[in-house]
């Protein structure tokens, strides 16, 4: 099997925006809403990861992958306008544990976007669910946003991400006494690294602002040199006009400690 073209290849069908230039190949959809509420133009497998983060919100989110005919004229600011005409989504099971519904992942076989005139009735301008409804679609476009910003930071600048290759690459053959950080940032006061702690905050957060603040606060209380690249990258990449990196970390002289993973300053 050669891979030679890869856009002749079955995983092109899943990649909407790679070779079909679709601006919405990721389409959020609520089946109890019966609306789609965010879009997300880049990789299936970040808008995945986006809906199980935001499970802690909402139950039974599912990530559409259009059809490359389906239209392309819905964005971001008109994504709640539209619904899916194929209503056969199956949401997942909740767990005793996590007591949610985990998301579901579905490519379209056909166009299924289609503009409605007005809301559900539960879901009318001014009432709660509306207004709920509205808040969470907005939170989902954020997510969207510092999720992908907090993905590329730690690929560039996480160089040894030594617990993930223990766990998923070397289980059972890694000594139970070894040190295992998550990432390089070098920090002594948290044991997930940037990304997991982003993570986490999102997916417990109830608005941008407190998302944002407490992110600040993971990046005060994680501030060495390691860290210092991946917090920059972070705040470029995420470019929001209302949350800029605080002036009081931009001027910070980071903290560091030579002796905790010294392995990584050589």
């Amino acid at each position: 099997m050669s891979w030679g073209n890869q856009i002749k290849e079955k995983v092109s069908f899943f990649h909407m925006n790679a070779w079909k230039r679709r601006p919405n190949a990721n389409i959020f959809y609520s089946p109890g809403v019966d609306r789609c509420f965010a879009v997300d133009t880049f990789d299936p497998y970040t808008a995945f990861d986006v809906a199980k983060i935001l499970s802690s919100k909402m139950p039974a989110i599912a990530v559409i992958v259009l059809h490359f005919e389906d239209r392309t004229d819905v964005n971001n600011s008109n994504v709640t306008d539209f619904t899916i005409t194929d209503k056969q989504v199956i949401g997942g099971a909740a767990g005793l544990l996590f007591s949610r519904q985990t998301p579901v992942f579905r490519k379209m076989q056909k166009p299924v976007l289609e503009f409605c005139e007005s809301m559900p009735l539960d879901y009318m301008p001014g009432s709660n669910g509306y207004n709920t409804f509205m808040k969470f679609s907005e939170y989902t476009k954020f997510v969207i946003r510092c999720w992908h910003a907090t993905k590329l930071f730690d690929m560039v600048h996480n160089f040894l991400p030594m617990e993930e290759f223990a766990n998923e690459y070397l289980s059972g053959e890694v000594p139970d006494d070894m040190c295992l950080p998550a990432d390089s940032s070098n920090t002594t006061t948290s044991d997930l690294g940037p990304k997991n702690e982003i993570r986490r905050i999102l997916y417990n957060a109830d608005s941008i602002d407190e998302a944002m603040s407490k992110i600040a606060d993971m990046w005060r209380n994680n501030n060495t040199p390691h860290s210092f690249p991946m917090r920059k990258m972070f705040y470029a990449i995420l470019n929001h006009p209302d949350y800029p990196e605080p002036e009081d970390l931009g001027k910070s002289q980071s903290d560091t400690d030579l002796t905790h993973y010294s392995g990584y300053l050589l």
